[in-house]
């Protein structure tokens, strides 16, 4: 008799390991034969503040989310007057992290994502210049920087979100093929100052995977 006979009359099924990740947009996720998936959810990082005349506050990164299965991982918060929050995370079965803070005008700093993308460092504060795009995924945009005067608040980045579900063992496991509905969390821009601009949060991140 055959393998696939075999696994047939024993109710087991043929897997074939493999991954699909998300960095933009949004669609629905078809749930293939699986023994373990796993599930993972990025946050948007915020954009860092510009500055001239006035502070100008960034955007706030976007939220990303399988709301199939209740799971978001927050954007980071915008630099404003004050550093962008982290952003926070809810709804996963093993992990619920948030991301880190953007620094303060001390710092500039933009905020790493949550089990993604690192700190981001502004530019010099000797020179005068925009602040840096944060790190994929979900890393905050730094504060820029001005010549004598030092720098703008950075965005926060991103939170994060994991479930791991064993089918026919895990409560809530996806049926296969069934549908996951998901949705990229967009990045938040920086202020756009009359001198300078802060820098821009990267998009958030969506990843299966199935074993």
């Amino acid at each position: 008799m055959s393998r696939a006979a075999l696994l047939l009359m024993s109710g087991a099924i043929v897997v074939t390991p493999g991954s699909q990740t998300y960095d933009s947009s949004s669609g629905n996720f078809t749930v293939p034969n699986y023994n373990t998936l796993t599930v993972e959810l990025w946050g948007a990082g915020g954009g860092g503040a510009g500055t001239g005349v006035t502070v100008v506050a960034g955007t706030n990164g976007g939220n990303t989310t399988c709301s199939t299965l209740s799971m978001t991982g927050g954007g980071g918060g915008a630099g404003s007057l004050s550093a962008g929050g982290a952003g926070s995370a809810s709804g996963g079965n093993t992990t619920n992290t948030s991301g880190t803070a953007g620094g303060s005008s001390s710092t500039g700093v933009g905020g790493g994502a949550a089990n993604g993308g690192g700190n981001t460092n502004p530019p010099s504060g000797l020179t005068t210049a925009n602040g840096n795009t944060g790190t994929t995924p979900g890393g905050g945009g730094s504060g820029a920087s001005q010549a004598g005067v030092g720098f703008t608040s950075g965005g926060g980045g991103g939170g994060y979100t994991k479930s791991v579900y064993t089918r026919g063992v895990t409560a809530g496991a996806p049926s296969i093929g069934s549908s996951l509905a998901w949705a990229v969390g967009a990045a938040g821009p920086g202020g756009v100052g009359s001198t300078v601009t802060g820098g821009s949060g990267v998009n958030g991140r969506v990843k299966f995977t199935w074993s």
